[in-house]
């Protein structure tokens, strides 16, 4: 049976520079840098080593039965794990310690100068933008929303002091007031209130000047 591999291959062509014996048998140190051609070699052997792995099960044989591979087949694999978990066991895995992998900040774009915190202040700020976008994303949906708009509180002049724009199930969403009337009637002030998803509780509250042009129109609305 044809074995089913569901995971795509970690590919990694760049063949880099293998480490010399010495940094595979202790490791490095917290003051060294480990050059980017040390990682490009490990990722490569170990997508190599993967790949003989796959093409080697989709050949028609399984390493389940193992009865059935060529001594070479064997060997291959056997040495390919063993080369694999060496290496994991050692500190040039770029995932076991990264601690004490330093890193070049040109940009000054991070506070941590290791990899691992540099991972956590992106994950910090990738966090972070994604509630920023939720956020935005909520507001653009409101503005964007189908609403309603009913009038209350005539004047005189049969001007609706109150507006409100509500759901087609009756939520509310915003209300805009108008207040201070001058000697003409004017209105100068206008109260903006925007209400949270139950229709109830109030998100935001702003306050506008309204300044009429000659004819007494509200030419610009400017925010408090």
């Amino acid at each position: 049976m044809m074995a089913n591999f569901t995971k795509p291959l970690p590919e990694w062509k760049s063949k880099g520079t293998e480490p010399p014996q010495i940094l595979k048998d202790t490791g490095w140190k917290v003051s060294q840098r480990p050059p980017a051609s040390y990682f490009d070699w490990f990722f490569n052997r170990t997508y190599e080593a993967l790949k003989e792995l796959q093409e080697t099960a989709t050949s028609g044989n399984t390493l389940g039965n193992t009865a059935e591979l060529t001594t070479t087949e064997k060997t291959t694999i056997v040495k390919a794990i063993n080369e694999i978990n060496e290496i994991l066991k050692i500190n040039s895995s770029p995932h076991r310690d990264a601690i004490n992998i330093a890193i070049k900040d040109v940009g000054g774009m991070f506070t941590a100068d290791d990899v691992e915190g540099v991972f956590q202040e992106v994950g910090t700020k990738l966090k972070e933008t994604a509630t920023k976008l939720a956020e935005t994303d909520k507001k653009l949906k409101a503005h964007v929303e189908p609403l309603s708009k009913f009038g209350s509180d005539e004047d005189d002049r049969g001007i609706y002091r109150v507006l409100e724009w509500k759901t087609k199930s009756g939520k509310l969403r915003r209300k805009a007031i108008l207040s201070d009337a001058d000697a003409d009637g004017n209105y100068r002030k206008q109260t903006v209130i925007e209400y949270k998803e139950d229709g109830v509780t109030v998100e935001t509250t702003d306050v506008y000047t309204l300044i009429p042009d000659l004819n007494g129109n509200v030419k610009d609305e400017v925010l408090q």
